[in-house]
C-alpha cells in the first residue's frame, strides 16, 4: 500500500469488517499514533502521511465488529453434536455427503448449544424462565395460590409472548411424567416457528401422586422409573425433532413438490416406556434442531432425590407486592 501518496484520494466500496483490514493496512506505519483522551477512550492522532478514504456501502453506517465479547457465562461444553464419533460415522458413509442434510444440522445443534448456554449462564437478565404447575400447590388442605392466573400452560404463555418480544429466549418447564413426547415436541416445534428460534425448555419429573391425580392414569412413578422415563421422553422427542430434515420441504411451485422425499416426518421410538411410530406433524426451522435446546433438569442428569419444599411465609407488603393468598382446597372441590 506505500504506493498511495499521503492525501491521495481512496474510494472504499463497503463498510464491513474486511475495511478495517483495509484502514490498517492503508494507515499503519505512517506515523500516527493513538493518545488517552480526556475520557479515557484512545484517540488517533493522524501524521498527515495517511490516504484519504472515502468509504460507502449500502448500510451507510460500519457494522458493529464483536471480536473482544467476553464469554459471561459457563463454557459450553462442546462439540456436543459434532464430535469424533459422528465425523468418524459420516467419513464411513459410502455414498457421497452432502452438507445441507449431512453436515450443517450437527453443526448448527453444536452453534445453538453453545449460544444457548451463554444466553441462559450468561444474560440471565434476558431469559423468562416459566415454570410448569400441572396443579396448583396444596399444603395440610389448604391451597396456596403463589401465581396471580394460577398455573399457567407452558407454551401458551410464551406463544403469547413471542407475538410482542424479538430479542428475549422463551424457555419454559416440560414436565416428563405426565406428557407424552409427540404432544411437547409439536407444540414446541409450533413454539419454536411463532419465536423465530428462540424457544427454549428445561425437562423436570414429577415425583407425587399428588399431582398425578390430575391424569387418568393417576398415581405416581417411583425414582428409577421417573428418571428413566425422562431420559426416554428426551430421546423420543429428539426423534421426532430429527425426522425433518434441513432441505426435506421444498414448497416448489413450478414442480408442484412440496417435500423433498415422501419419508420427510417419518419416526419409529420402541423402548420401555414408549412404542410410537407414524409421521411427525411439524417441520423444523431449516438450519435449526430445536432438540438442542432442551435441558435436562438436574434430577434427569443424574439420580437426585428432592424435598418437596412448601412456602410458609408472606412475599411481604408495599405496593405492587402482591400477599399470598390461602384458599381451602375443598373450596375449589365439587361438593356432593
Amino acid at each position: 500500500m506505500s504506493a498511495l501518496a499521503p492525501g491521495e484520494d481512496v474510494i472504499v466500496r463497503g463498510f464491513g469488517l474486511a475495511f478495517i483490514d483495509l484502514m490498517i493496512l492503508l494507515t499503519e506505519g505512517r506515523g500516527g499514533r493513538y493518545e488517552t483522551g480526556p475520557s479515557g477512550r484512545l484517540v488517533y492522532r493522524p501524521s498527515g502521511k495517511e490516504p484519504r478514504l472515502f468509504v460507502g456501502s449500502r448500510r451507510g453506517v460500519p457494522y458493529r465488529a464483536k471480536p473482544e465479547y467476553p464469554l459471561r457465562g459457563e463454557r459450553a461444553k462442546l462439540p456436543r453434536f459434532f464430535g469424533q464419533d459422528e465425523i468418524r460415522a459420516l467419513v464411513s458413509r459410502s455414498e457421497p455427503l452432502d452438507f445441507r442434510r449431512d453436515v450443517w444440522p450437527l453443526m448448527a445443534k453444536d452453534i445453538g448449544w453453545g449460544y444457548y448456554t451463554e444466553l441462559f449462564t450468561g444474560h440471565p437478565d434476558r431469559v423468562r424462565f416459566l415454570a410448569e404447575g400441572l396443579r396448583l400447590r396444596e399444603q395440610n388442605g389448604r391451597l396456596h395460590d403463589l401465581d396471580v392466573v394460577g398455573r399457567p400452560d407452558t407454551f401458551t404463555v410464551p406463544a403469547a409472548l413471542a407475538a410482542v418480544t424479538d430479542r428475549l429466549g422463551l424457555a419454559g418447564t416440560i414436565n416428563s411424567t405426565f406428557t407424552e413426547p409427540y404432544e411437547v415436541a409439536r407444540r414446541f416445534t409450533t413454539l419454536d416457528h411463532l419465536s423465530a428460534g428462540r424457544a427454549a425448555g428445561n425437562v423436570v419429573t414429577s415425583w407425587d401422586a399428588f399431582t398425578g391425580e390430575n391424569f387418568r392414569r393417576g398415581g405416581f412413578l417411583t425414582e428409577d422409573q421417573r428418571y428413566s422415563r425422562a431420559r426416554s421422553f428426551l430421546d423420543a422427542a429428539s426423534t421426532l425433532f430429527d425426522s425433518w430434515d434441513a432441505g426435506a420441504v421444498l414448497a416448489d411451485k413450478e414442480s408442484g413438490r412440496f417435500l423433498a422425499a415422501p419419508t420427510a416426518g417419518a419416526f419409529s421410538v420402541h423402548d420401555e416406556h414408549f412404542d410410537i411410530s407414524g409421521r411427525f406433524a411439524v417441520p423444523r426451522q431449516a438450519g435449526d434442531l430445536p432438540g438442542g435446546r432442551l435441558r435436562r433438569g438436574p434430577g434427569v442428569r443424574r439420580r437426585h432425590r428432592r424435598r418437596h419444599l412448601q412456602p410458609t411465609h408472606d412475599f411481604g407488603s408495599g405496593p405492587g407486592i402482591p400477599r399470598r393468598r390461602e384458599v381451602p382446597a375443598a373450596a375449589l372441590r365439587p361438593q356432593a
